[in-house]
């Protein structure tokens, strides 16, 4: 096996075990960092998908699904499939997370007002 092997398999160990098997094969700790790092970068990630998606929707122009502004300039397809700008996206995105630790709408009319 390379040295590049190596790296992709102790990748795969749990800690006690990549240690053993770095010290037998001499590869280090950094190699197989570089190895893990290389990896992800070959990975599509979700925001690069939502980049190719946002520069479709704006190039077709239209308006946000939430506030209705045209002039905002990218895009994104929120969950239930309409399009809103990045505004409203990241608003709607906090609201799932405050509402996934369970606060209610009632909680948040106090601050609302």
């Amino acid at each position: 096996m390379t040295k590049d092997e190596h790296c992709k398999h102790a990748l795969t160990l749990s800690s006690d075990e990549k240690w053993e098997y770095q010290e037998k094969h001499g590869i280090t700790s950094a190699d197989v960092w570089r190895c893990g790092q290389k990896q992800k970068s070959k990975c599509p990630t979700r925001a690069k998908k939502k980049k190719t998606r946002t520069r479709v929707l704006a190039s077709q122009g239209g308006c946000c699904a939430l506030c209705g502004r045209s002039d905002t300039g990218q895009w994104c397809l929120d969950r239930s499939g309409r399009t809103v700008c990045n505004g409203c996206n990241n608003l709607l995105t906090k609201l799932r997370k405050l509402w996934a630790n369970g606060v209610t709408c009632e909680d948040m009319e106090e601050f609302i007002e």
